[in-house]
């Protein structure tokens, strides 16, 4: 009996338990309110939102999705006494935001973790590498703060508020904490300070850099815990920035003297300067696809019974669920969360509209259809025939422009075990299986 079978039986067996027999003979109107509040419900629990690192959130929602790499990675961080600069990537949608919380609750006690966005001060396509020191010089010393004030860092301070409007000078009342989130805002919103930024951060490198390594040997001696620094998000940006932050520019951000983990975007992990600039830096972790199916598209139940926990960590799915169902949402992800949350999401939100007692195929069939009503257009001759053939030899053996542009709308997913294979998303098979439609004909090339 497969996973399929195993859950849509036991699921079948509870359906009629499980429902009331107020539910049964109660109004329309008191059957429709009910069935939307509980569905709404369930629509605001599946949020793109990480899981937070506290002990809460971790044992209440966290399913490990990368186990054997992430419990790898935090062994050697314990061990190895070099202050590595490590690179961490992986798919968008994958949960590199959520493992990296795992990855800080799980070191708890030995390290002391600042994570930031790199995003703070600059749109996603518009990051340099001034930025990311801006912002960790900024959260070090904000992390002072939680100890005894230390006037060698005054003049730190003073450099940092500076960028407030109007500019503040120290004082024993200041807010140094909501000054710096003024600051971020500014900064964001205003292109002429973040090009003056940039040019003060290029002129006083070494000092920032002296602070962050003087910040660092003073929070490692008042906890007696090794610092670790995340910077999260830069995997968002396109991968021209990207190549221009960690090649161009690779020699400054190895500089602090502090362990170091930066989020890269997966394509420049495929590009052909990666080899070039990629061994520069201590580790590279990927944030692997769950393996829905295996290489020849035969399903994975251990797999499976992954995202079926985390679907059911916020619903109750022997209740919410028609049979077999769900195996079908999880099977159309083709191992990225972030479809997963999607397509649950966009179910109980058609449920509001539509009210009925659990998902069912229709329920389903409205969302894919959805999805498909947004990406099937986008899809032209060319595309659809580089998709056919990724579909067919499971490699990349496209065109260089056309692999990135496929890849990086989660089109071509790539997978590991002890090989590394592509596919195409589930979602989008049908579209290569039909024939050429004239309205996709009609489509001039991009």
């Amino acid at each position: 009996m497969n996973w399929r079978t195993k859950i849509g039986r036991g699921l079948d067996k509870l359906k009629w338990s499980s429902r009331s027999f107020e539910d049964m003979f109660s109004p329309k109107k008191e059957f429709d309110e009910k069935y939307k509040n509980i569905f709404n419900g369930f629509y605001k629990k599946f949020t793109a939102k990480p899981i937070a690192p506290t002990k809460e959130e971790m044992e209440k929602l966290y399913e490990p999705l990368a186990k054997d790499q992430l419990k790898e990675f935090s062994t050697y961080l314990k061990m190895e006494e070099k202050k590595v600069k490590c690179l961490f990537t992986g798919h968008h949608g994958s949960g590199i935001t959520t493992e990296l919380n795992a990855l800080t609750y799980q070191l708890r006690d030995n390290f002391y973790t600042i994570k930031f966005s790199a995003l703070e001060i600059s749109e996603a396509n518009e990051l340099e590498y001034q930025d990311i020191f801006f912002l960790m010089g900024m959260r070090l010393l904000e992390e002072l703060l939680n100890f005894e004030k230390d006037e060698n860092y005054n003049s730190a301070y003073e450099f940092y508020l500076r960028y407030t409007k109007p500019p503040v000078p120290i004082t024993d009342n200041i807010d140094y904490k909501a000054k710096f989130k003024d600051i971020c805002f500014i900064l964001k919103i205003e292109t002429e300070s973040r090009k003056s930024l940039r040019k003060d951060i290029d002129d006083n490198l070494l000092m920032i850099i002296k602070l962050i390594n003087k910040a660092t040997e003073k929070i490692e001696q008042q906890t007696n815990k090794k610092i670790l620094i995340i910077v999260d998000d830069i995997e968002k940006i396109n991968v021209q920035s990207a190549l221009k932050i960690f090649d161009d520019n690779s020699s400054r951000l190895l500089l602090p003297a502090c362990r170091i983990i930066y989020t890269m975007p997966f394509l420049a992990y495929h590009t052909q300067k990666f080899p070039t600039f990629g061994h520069r830096y201590d580790r590279c972790i990927i944030m692997p696809l769950v393996k829905i199916y295996t290489k020849d598209d035969k399903e994975v139940e251990k797999a499976m019974e992954v995202f079926e926990k985390i679907v059911s960590k916020r619903m109750d799915i022997k209740i919410y669920y028609d049979i077999e169902v769900l195996a079908d949402i999880i099977i159309r992800t083709g191992g990225l969360v972030k479809c997963l949350i999607y397509l649950v999401r966009q179910c109980c939100y058609e449920i509001t509209r539509d009210p009925r007692e659990m998902i069912d195929d229709e329920i389903l069939g409205r969302v894919v259809k959805q999805w498909k009503a947004v990406q099937y257009p986008l899809l032209n001759i060319e595309t659809r025939s580089a998709l056919r053939k990724v579909a067919k030899s499971k490699s990349k053996n496209i065109k260089d422009d056309l692999f990135a542009e496929l890849f990086n709308r989660d089109l071509i997913l790539e997978y590991r075990n002890n090989e590394i294979w592509f596919n195409i998303h589930p979602l989008v098979r049908a579209a290569i299986e039909e024939p050429e439609e004239p309205e996709y004909a009609d489509i001039t090339k991009k």
